[in-house]
């Protein structure tokens, strides 16, 4: 029950997330990235802790998936309009995720099952910090907050390169995983 409401936590989150940029863009950032931190980590838990109670239902295998992708793609919108995101990161992105979509549809209609890889793990580890850090660099308390610490004072200074390095390992990642997909459904069905 608890991994269902973490999805469901993480679904609506994203629709909050985007009401709070529409209606109040000038401090929207000091509450979505709490929230975004919030949601990204109940992402963790709420697998983790399905498998470990062994309970996995249908609602969690499909919704898992939808809150996963509109939490990302709501902050890559979002980013993209605020310039902290490029473009074609957001495509790679996307392309990726609508074809392993489209090929996990096919595959389910022939009772084919390709289980969630560590690179694909990875990617995923990778694209939610990326979009904390595309959000996170217009939370003041966050710039604050790292300035204080002093260690981490050049992470707020150079933080639209991090956000940019951090999307082009996204990047490479994501294409990776996607290939290595492929490659486990075509090496299936031969």
């Amino acid at each position: 029950m608890l991994p269902n409401i973490f999805t469901l936590f993480r679904l609506f989150s994203s629709f909050i997330i985007i009401g709070l940029y529409l209606l109040y863009p000038m401090v929207a950032f000091e509450f979505i990235l709490p929230l975004y931190i919030l949601s990204a980590v109940t992402d963790y838990f709420d697998g983790k802790l399905a498998r470990k109670y062994n309970n996995i239902t249908q609602f969690g295998k499909c919704f898992d998936i939808i809150a996963d992708k509109t939490l990302v793609l709501t902050i890559l919108l979002i980013g993209m309009q605020m310039g902290s995101v490029h473009i074609l990161f957001v495509f790679v992105i996307l392309f990726r995720e609508f074809t392993v979509s489209g090929l996990r549809e096919v595959l389910a209609s022939e009772n084919i099952r390709i289980p969630a890889s560590k690179l694909g793990k990875w990617k995923t580890g990778f694209q939610m910090t990326a979009c904390g850090f595309a959000v996170g660099q217009y939370a003041n308390w966050a710039t604050d907050l790292l300035e204080w610490t002093r260690i981490l004072a050049f992470v707020a200074i150079y933080v639209r390169e991090i956000t940019f390095i951090l999307f082009v390992i996204c990047s490479i990642l994501t294409i990776w995983s996607g290939l290595e997909y492929m490659k486990g459904v075509f090496g299936k069905k031969q």
